[in-house]
């Protein structure tokens, strides 16, 4: 189980160095120093819209559904554009949005919904099997030696989903 990467100098860990460099390549991140990119923050589902689409199409090379129309009734058109378009962009890639009128782009990410929308876009591993949606995808990751903590009520922090994805792509 991976602790903070923060140790008590606040000095980051290789591995997580590592994780940022690859973000930043992959314009996961826009903040190019490790120490300047919040790396201990909560991640938001906005935040997540915009990593997870980064990965989808620079580490991944998908392309989006340009036909597809994201509606929420909590992400008006100006907050979409105010961030990018990274709730639209999402939806069109099918990573997030599935099944739901609210995107609830404040809200913090637990395990379950990250391990979900990872593990979609890797494996297309289907959701709800017998039991609780997350967990054949927590499962997938956790046996590709992607995750090691499947607590799925964590909150995911910035340094993990980047380590995550890091580790996804090798």
């Amino acid at each position: 189980k991976k602790s903070n990467p923060v140790n008590n100098n606040n000095v980051l860990d290789d591995e997580t160095i590592q994780a940022h460099k690859f973000a930043y390549r992959n314009g996961i991140t826009s903040i190019s120093n490790p120490y300047n990119a919040k790396m201990d923050s909560n991640l938001t589902r906005i935040a997540m819209a915009k990593m997870l689409s980064q990965y989808a199409i620079s580490v991944l090379c998908k392309i989006p559904d340009n036909k597809k129309t994201a509606k929420f009734s909590d992400v008006p058109v100006s907050l979409d554009h105010e961030y990018n378009n990274w709730v639209t962009l999402a939806y069109q890639l099918w990573i997030m949005g599935k099944w739901t009128s609210n995107f609830r782009p404040y809200d913090t990410v637990t395990r379950a919904e990250f391990a979900t929308a990872l593990s979609r876009l890797l494996y297309n591993v289907e959701d709800w099997p017998g039991g609780e949606y997350y967990i054949p995808h927590i499962t997938k990751l956790y046996k590709s030696w992607i995750i090691n903590n499947t607590d799925p009520k964590i909150i995911e922090k910035r340094w993990y989903v980047m380590l995550m994805l890091m580790r996804s792509a090798k």
